[in-house]
């Protein structure tokens, strides 16, 4: 029977099985414990995960249609190139917790993020220095009218230390075109930097080898029908390995889309299950586990990027980078990042030995 007219059809509700869980995890994680830094095709994946091509695509655009799966593109990661990376947990006063107070948190300089959950925010902030961080503590906690805020993590004190890379005026061309549109196809970028195809593929595999740039999700996901859940899982010390815990935990969330292996203190999994039902039986699943002390998880609501962040993560980049890919110190002035000229190929001087030409005419007859 078909609805009346003018009337839309409702939307049918998508239920995420297994595969699906699979194939979102080997496009954003694979076998590796952050985010990968490499575009992913079909084909890959369906020899990773041991399925036809069609069957790969027919699930992506499956999800993509739903809302569910985000698209992926390159991103860039600045703690790699130099820059703090801290986690801010606040609780806004109800009244507080409107688009106004999230369009304010937008023009600080240096948040990328707002992760909105039931039991509070997350905001996900970048500093050049960890003495920049307390006042921007206190300045969060002033405009969400904050009963409660404090950092749950830092890069600088919570996560591995990072050998520096060293960028060229290349590199911070790849960067900036990445950074205002993660999209660009590698030809269209040698276009614009007056360089070729190669040199560009060159550079962003040295990039990505040194992690300043990932596969990240982009846009905007629909979540009705799903509940999303951060789960973070704290140890106790025993025979068994961390590392092989948190592998057979990941084991066990079919589902997961993000993990955190990096920091010292936890492991963090983002799960999106059908109910609340479903999110309880995979916690008490991971408390299941030997050697798991805790487990707390929050609800996601939505997530709001800053549209303002890369525009300020190209001018610092542009501010500590020589184009030699020093790195300067703060306070002076903004450096040029136009592209050297290399120098002009000087005349051989009279009289030195050539390589005599060769007469391939002769050569094919002897």
């Amino acid at each position: 029977m078909r609805p009346p007219s003018g009337t839309s059809r409702p939307k049918r509700l998508l239920s995420l099985d297994d595969l699906d869980g699979a194939i979102l995890r080997e496009l954003i994680l694979g076998e590796k414990d952050l985010f990968r830094t490499e575009r992913m095709s079909f084909e890959k994946i369906a020899r990773d995960l041991h399925l036809h091509r069609n069957t790969v695509a027919l699930r992506i655009r499956r999800m993509t249609a739903a809302g569910v799966f985000l698209p992926l593109s390159l991103g860039v990661e600045p703690t790699q190139l130099g820059l703090v990376r801290a986690t801010l947990w606040v609780v806004p006063r109800p009244e507080l917790r409107n688009e106004a107070t999230l369009r304010a948190l937008c023009m600080l300089e240096g948040v990328q993020l707002i992760i909105q959950y039931i039991e509070g925010w997350a905001v996900i902030n970048y500093t050049e220095d960890e003495e920049a961080l307390e006042p921007r503590r206190e300045l969060i906690a002033h405009l969400c009218g904050a009963t409660e805020s404090s950092w749950e993590s830092m890069s600088s004190q919570d996560y591995p230390k990072r050998t520096p890379i060293r960028l060229t005026s290349t590199d911070l061309g790849i960067l900036q075109i990445l950074l205002l549109n993660a999209r660009t196809p590698f030809p269209r970028i040698a276009k614009e930097l007056g360089t070729s195809a190669r040199t560009v593929q060159r550079r962003v595999r040295y990039l990505t080898s040194r992690g300043a740039i990932m596969v990240v999700p982009t846009g905007k996901a629909k979540t009705s029908g799903l509940v999303f859940g951060y789960l973070r899982t704290y140890f106790t010390s025993g025979t068994t390995p961390r590392q092989e815990i948190i592998h057979t935990i990941d084991s066990m969330l079919s589902r997961a889309v993000f993990r955190n292996l990096h920091h010292a203190k936890f492991a963090s999994w983002i799960v999106g299950v059908p109910s609340l039902g479903d999110l309880e039986a995979l916690l008490e699943l991971i408390r299941s586990v030997p050697q798991v002390k805790a487990v707390s998880v929050r609800i996601m609501i939505s997530l709001r990027l800053n549209p303002l962040w890369a525009s300020w993560l190209l001018r610092v980049l542009r501010r500590r980078f020589t184009p030699d890919g020093t790195l300067i110190p703060m306070g002076k002035g903004p450096v040029d990042l136009r592209e050297e000229q290399p120098p002009a190929r000087q005349a051989s001087p009279s009289g030195a030995r050539r390589r005599a030409p060769v007469d391939r005419k002769a050569r094919a007859a002897g």
